[in-house]
This record gives structure tokens, sequence and C-alpha cells, in this order.
């Protein structure tokens, strides 16, 4: 939880850091290009006094085997002025669960990086609006694990709650096997990485 008032989130949808190039992305350097976004997302939220919080899948792969890459990537977090928050991707881990043999945990021990690795509220924050202040219980749920269908309890410590998922939801046109959306009692917004695509409401 941040020490003082912020201006708001910065939520950053999965960017799959990777030295290798996807599909028919013809960057020269693919690690770099992200690494590049990432460093303008870490400006705009220095910038805003934004809470930078990312979606899950932060890593492409459980093993990153570009040394390279990783300190690149810490030095860019540590420059923001909170420490950036993520959810826990399918993506970047090995089992069911986070584990040190996950590139990503080396972030998580290190302190660059605040990983959500259970279900539940990661804290309460105050979000700066004029004159006036308004809190926000920040939660998540990372993939695989169960999303909760009431987080009334968190109403108590905050304004409203904003809960972080990282799931197959089975929008318009989602693939077969994918979680049947449905509400979560309490919660004022649900955001949903993973998925890649936009859908209508």
């Amino acid at each position: 939880m941040t020490s003082k008032a912020i201006d708001g989130f910065l939520f950053v949808g999965d960017p799959h850091l990777t030295s290798r190039r996807p599909g028919r992305r013809k960057d020269a350097d693919f690690g770099r290009t992200v690494l590049s976004k990432i460093e303008q997302c870490v400006r705009i939220a220095n910038e805003r006094n934004l809470q930078m919080v990312f979606l899950g899948d932060l890593f492409d792969r459980p093993t990153e085997e570009n040394e390279s890459l990783k300190p690149a990537l810490v030095r860019l977090l540590m420059g923001l002025r909170y420490v950036a928050i993520s959810n826990l991707g399918n993506h970047e881990i090995i089992s069911t669960a986070l584990s040190d043999s996950d590139t990503i945990s080396i972030l998580d021990a290190g302190m660059s990086l605040r990983i959500q690795k259970t279900s539940g509220l990661i804290g309460v924050f105050s979000l700066a609006s004029g004159e006036d202040t308004m809190t926000v219980a920040l939660g998540a749920t990372p993939f695989g694990q169960s999303i909760p269908d009431d987080v009334t309890e968190h109403l108590d410590a905050a304004d409203t709650v904003v809960w972080l998922t990282h799931h197959d939801v089975a929008f318009d046109g989602a693939y077969p096997g994918a979680l049947e959306p449905f509400e979560i009692r309490g919660c004022g917004l649900v955001i949903n990485g993973h998925m890649h695509a936009s859908f209508p409401a």
C-alpha cells in the first residue's frame, strides 16, 4: 500500500517480455521493444502520480534465458515513485504457483515488484481528487485460482473495491471452457488481463 495519496492507477496489460520474437513481429530486438513500452509506462506513472499495476504475464515464459533483460527491467521498475504491483499470470509460472524457479520471482525477492501470489486484498489506496480523497481497496486473483463472488468485507475499509483477474472469461465469442462472467458482490470494477482482445459490453 502506498504511504501517500496517489492520483490513480496505471493498469498495464500483459507485457510478455521475452527475447524471442513472437509470431509475425519484425522487431530487430523484441525484448527492447517491450522494455521501451514499460519505460514509457514508468514515465507516465511518475509524471501523473499513478500506482503502476501489471495485469499479469510480465514475462512471456517462466524462465527467461536472456540475462540482459532482467537487470534492464529491474532498473526501470526501481525508477518508479511507488513499487509496481503485478497479478500473477499463466505465462510466468512453471506450475500452478510462483516458485524460485520462475524468473519473475527475482523481482519479488529484490522488492522491485510486488507480486500478488494468492487471491485476496493487495491493499487500500488513497486517491486524491481535488480537495477530496477517496479510498480504493485493490485486490487480485492470480491465474488458476478461484475468483471471489463477494468482497463486501473490504468496503469496511474503503469507499470502493477494484479487483484484478487473469482468467479465460466467456465474453461474446470466447473459446470453450472459459469462465462464465458473474457478479462479484461489493466490487465496483473488475479488470481482467490474459485475453488480449476487446469484447462488446
